[in-house]
């Protein structure tokens, strides 16, 4: 439709609202709404979105709005969440949402797709390369298995990180554990990166910033999900993917 906005603050028993499709509208007032269930604002030119006193919220659609902050922290009787092309850069949420996962995002201007959500939303980049881990024979210290910026910034010169890096300094090397959650999440995130044009993850190794001994780093066989921090060394080039946190 055309509409340019729409009141709802007389209707506490609204259940059920969508005003998907409505280009006109840039602010959506649902917070008089306690008995909402169901919330489709897609297709619409807002901004912000306050969903705070909606707990009884179980499915929401956002996408292809203009949000960049989302805060779901009191939502969580939510199983549909919808956020696809939206360029947030902070969704704050409690405990584990796996509706999440699959979702593309933009980030400071720069593509993702969500690949974890447990107490913090972690995106994965659209595109990769193949660069070497370098750093060879020299003890780094970047041995987290599940701090990838804390390993990124132990190895700054190296080809793959400054990859990386060169989307914006949130962005970073994962660590073992993080991009084993890629792998773990690597069908739904094939699905929506062919949809998007992006990058499929292919079946070859991947790096992570976790360091092995001063020659090798761990990598991931993307066809198995096998862990290997023995073989060749970390100037042979792999497969890298940059991610970052919301």
């Amino acid at each position: 439709n055309n509409l340019s906005s729409i009141n709802v603050r007389s209707n506490p028993v609204l259940d059920t609202l969508s005003v998907t499709s409505n280009p006109g509208i840039t602010v959506v007032n649902v917070t008089q709404n306690p008995e909402l269930t169901y919330l489709n604002v897609s297709n619409t030119s807002i901004t912000d979105l306050d969903i705070s006193h909606n707990t009884n919220l179980v499915y929401l659609n956002a996408q292809e709005t203009a949000i960049t902050i989302l805060d779901l922290i009191n939502n969580i009787k939510l199983s549909t969440i919808r956020v696809n092309w939206c360029p947030i850069n902070t969704l704050t949420f409690s405990g584990k949402m796996d509706p999440l996962i699959g979702n593309y995002v933009t980030a400071d201007g720069k593509e993702g797709v969500i690949f974890y959500a447990e107490n913090c939303v972690k995106i994965v980049s659209i595109d990769e390369a193949s660069k070497p881990w370098d750093y060879l024979g020299t003890t780094t210290g970047a041995t987290s298995d599940t701090d990838g910026v804390a390993n990124t910034n132990k190895i700054p010169n190296s080809s793959a990180v400054q990859w990386c890096r060169a989307k914006g300094e949130a962005w970073y090397l994962p660590a073992k554990n993080e991009l084993l959650a890629i792998y773990k999440n690597k069908a739904i995130l094939n699905t929506t990166l062919s949809s998007i044009g992006g990058k499929q993850l292919g079946n070859a190794y991947y790096w992570t910033s976790t360091e092995s001994n001063n020659i090798g780093a761990y990598r991931i066989q993307f066809s198995n999900g096998e862990v290997n921090g023995t073989g060749p060394s970390r100037n042979n080039s792999y497969n890298v993917r940059a991610v970052r946190v919301l």
